[in-house]
């Protein structure tokens, strides 16, 4: 028998190999064990009983859910049973059990690999023609039981099992009961059989398949993923462009954690609150929007501090003009006073730079005028200088008589174009 049991473990485990599906309803098996009598029903067990009978035998089952089996078994046993009044033993030669079970899985298949089980059903008992005159030749009984099933792999399973028979017989005749009890010890071992359903032919039977009739991967589990980032198409607010699964497979270009098609700023590493722009002054307005976007000012005056709107700071527009005298680089009281305020501006916002540019008119000529527009320049940024304001923070450039801003054949125009204006960057 342990030769028999040998063969088909081997056999079983090496068609193992050839297993494609977990879905596969159906499943033969083969087990092997010992009954016991177990006392009259009424009078308790009697567990050292000497009746013992060896049986094995093969099963059939078919899965209805992923918990609950419907199992028929067949098996051949043969054994003792113990005389009482001559304290001897006789063999009964042969004996067949036939029996339908429903067993309940408390763990699903596909996800447990130690499934304990209950399990209760009945059957018939055959006794061959040449066994004591005493029995009857066929009896029917109920049984129920538990045990535990152990998955070997995605085909193959062991499984353990205690059953409960009552069998409608007394072969003691010491009570008025006309019903034994009887244990069943058994080990035995399945295979799952059967052809996996796969609508959409990508490979995932429909039973596991999210999407049945659609073809996908696995990774989504059978459902389509058009851009391959492991979010399956009819959860990807992004379908078509490839982008992490906690952004709903959008991409987030600059790493800020909002995707493009919400970041008003995607090549921009920004804040959630602003729509993922960057906000480098940190006064709440977005770069973009920020008119000062290097001093910290308020939403009101577009990110600019009060003494900036004030003088009417427009971006790409200097920010301040000094005028001149002609010929000259003298500062003058009017001008000390504009100068004033940008110092303000400086010692408010200790990173913002300013940059000095000088010009002319066009009287005179070419290397004057572009040396008279550099001492411009420099004039204003050492009065700032005396203000305290960093020589680091201050840059100077003279365009001579190249930038004109009005008519230099007017005095007017000419008297626009003496200045230096002053950008803050």
């Amino acid at each position: 028998m342990k030769k028999q049991l040998l063969i088909a473990i081997t056999v079983l485990l090496s068609l193992n190999i050839a297993a494609q599906s977990l879905d596969k309803k159906w499943a033969i098996g083969y087990k092997v064990g010992f009954e016991q009598y177990a006392g009259e029903l009424g009078n308790g067990f009697d567990p050292l009983s000497q009746d013992k009978f060896f049986l094995h035998g093969a099963t059939l089952s078919k899965k209805l859910t992923n918990r609950l089996d419907l199992t028929l078994s067949g098996v051949r046993g043969e054994g003792y049973t113990y005389n009482h009044q001559k304290s001897d033993r006789f063999l009964l030669k042969k004996l067949s059990l036939i029996n339908l079970n429903a067993k309940y899985h408390f763990l699903d298949y596909d996800k447990s690999v130690l499934r304990p089980f209950v399990f209760a059903g009945f059957g018939f008992l055959v006794y061959d023609d040449n066994n004591s005159e005493k029995l009857t030749d066929q009896v029917q009984y109920p049984d129920l039981g538990f045990g535990l099933s152990i998955k070997l792999g995605s085909l193959v399973s062991l499984t353990f099992d205690e059953t409960l028979l009552f069998i409608n017989y007394n072969k003691a005749k010491t009570t008025d009961f006309d019903n034994e009890m009887y244990l069943q010890h058994a080990v035995g071992i399945s295979l799952n059989l059967g052809r996996s359903k796969d609508s959409d032919k990508d490979g995932i039977s429909d039973k596991n398949d999210d999407c049945p009739n659609t073809f996908g991967v696995k990774a989504c589990n059978g459902c389509p993923d058009s851009d391959g980032d492991g979010v399956m198409d009819s959860k990807d607010n992004c379908p078509q462009e490839s982008g992490p699964i906690e952004l709903g497979g959008c991409p987030d270009t600059d790493g800020d954690g909002i995707p493009n098609k919400n970041d008003k700023c995607p090549n921009e590493k920004g804040s959630k609150a602003l729509a993922g722009c960057p906000d480098s002054d940190k006064d709440g307005v977005a770069d973009k929007d920020d008119d000062c976007p290097k001093v910290k000012g308020s939403k009101a005056n577009k990110g600019c501090p009060e003494e900036v709107v004030k003088n009417d700071f427009k971006p790409e527009i200097s920010l301040y003009t000094i005028y001149f005298g002609t010929a000259n680089s003298n500062i003058t009281t009017k001008s000390k006073k504009t100068l004033n305020t940008i110092v303000k501006v400086l010692r408010k916002a200790p990173n913002y730079k300013l940059n000095i540019e000088g010009h002319t008119d066009a009287v005179g000529g070419d290397k004057l005028n572009l040396s008279l527009s550099n001492k411009r320049a420099k004039m204003v940024r050492d009065y700032l200088i005396k203000q305290g304001i960093s020589k680091s923070r201050l840059s100077t450039t003279g365009f001579g008589e190249q930038k004109p801003v009005a008519d230099n054949n007017t005095e007017e125009g000419k008297a626009k174009n003496r200045r230096v204006e002053l950008f803050l960057k």
